[in-house]
């Protein structure tokens, strides 16, 4: 498994949850999805299309693409777009439509509030979640929008879903001590920065620590092993992490309990770890930030119940994924949604 702890990135990721990178669905009509500024271009280009239509009588279409001067027809386009994104389409349509009878059967509404929300929301916690400033973290969400191909119809629509499954989550969302206690070590409490060294047998990992202890610069020499055999995504940066907190769940508990209390120079014993095995040498001890928990609860109440929403949301959107009945009749969209990829594979 990675262990890649660049958290500028990782955390960030992890904070995005499958609603927004994976299920960005469709499914709603215009009025309701209008607000967010990416939509107004839509707005546009349906403008356009029926003016070209009543202009010319409703019986001409104008062709989708010109290469080299030559139209390309829907005919030609449909078969390949089908084959090349139907399957993302296919569960989009399908969870979209799923959740807006979900949220109509409990009587959940959202307002053009709540949309735009959502946008405000990706950014505060990419800000937060990766140490960035908004302007930063807007330049992070619109580098996901490009990577993601969501472009302003589908976005404004993940905006609209994304609504609906939080107002659906909310009543089950309940705050604990533990929670908050768990969110104040990770983000307050000491924290530890080291390198790792991450192979897939025990005793090549055996092996490499004994050359490390025994090297005169022990630091130079776990960089370059870890630089030509680890398997952990810090390999390009000979191990180095940044900052990790041994509360820290997104970290193995192999791991977390290593790092906790590891000084600058010290080298662990071979870790387990699922499927692989890692040696992790101290570098730096990070201090805690000193604020006390009354001090900042406010803070730790709004990112512990944004986590929580975002599991539930997650959950959710898969359960109601896997209860959808789908039966595509085109040969392009059954092929693309027969051989896409399963989830968890």
């Amino acid at each position: 498994m990675a262990l890649d702890t660049s958290h500028r990135f990782v955390r960030l990721l992890q904070s995005i949850s499958l609603v927004w990178l994976c299920l960005t669905a469709a499914g709603c009509d215009s009025s309701q999805s209008r607000g967010p500024e990416p939509l107004r271009g839509v707005e546009r280009s349906e403008a356009d299309t029926a003016s070209r239509a009543s202009a010319t009588g409703g019986t001409a279409e104008r062709p989708p693409l010109l290469v080299n001067g030559r139209a390309v027809p829907w005919s030609s386009l449909r078969p390949l777009l089908a084959e090349a994104a139907g399957a993302i389409a296919i569960e989009e349509i399908a969870l979209d439509a799923a959740i807006e009878q979900t949220a109509q059967q409990a009587g959940v509404t959202v307002t053009r509030a709540d949309i735009n929300r959502e946008q405000d929301l990706l950014v505060r916690s990419i800000a937060a979640d990766a140490s960035l400033d908004r302007g930063e973290a807007q330049r992070v969400a619109e580098t996901i929008r490009r990577n993601r191909g969501l472009g302003p119809d589908r976005f404004a629509r993940l905006l609209r879903r994304n609504a609906l499954l939080r107002a659906l989550v909310q009543p089950e969302i309940e705050i604990g001590e533990d929670e908050l206690r768990t969110a104040y070590e990770v983000l307050h409490g000491e924290r530890y920065v080291v390198r790792v060294l991450v192979v897939e047998r025990r005793a090549d990992a055996a092996r490499f620590r004994s050359e490390i202890a025994a090297a005169a610069d022990p630091e130079r020499r776990f960089i370059e092993l870890a630089g030509e055999h680890s398997t952990d995504a810090t390999a390009s940066r000979g191990g180095l992490t940044e900052p990790i907190s041994p509360a820290d769940p997104a970290y193995p508990a192999a791991i977390r309990a290593v790092v906790d209390g590891l000084q600058p120079g010290q080298l662990s014993t071979v870790v387990a770890l699922d499927g692989s095995f890692a040696v992790v040498r101290g570098q730096a001890v990070v201090p805690g930030s000193g604020r006390s928990s009354s001090a900042v609860r406010g803070s730790l109440e709004e990112r512990v119940r944004t986590r929580q929403e975002r599991i539930a949301m997650d959950a959710l959107s898969r359960r109601l994924l896997e209860s959808s009945q789908i039966a595509p009749f085109d040969e392009s969209l059954g092929w693309s949604w027969r051989t896409r990829p399963r989830r968890g594979q």
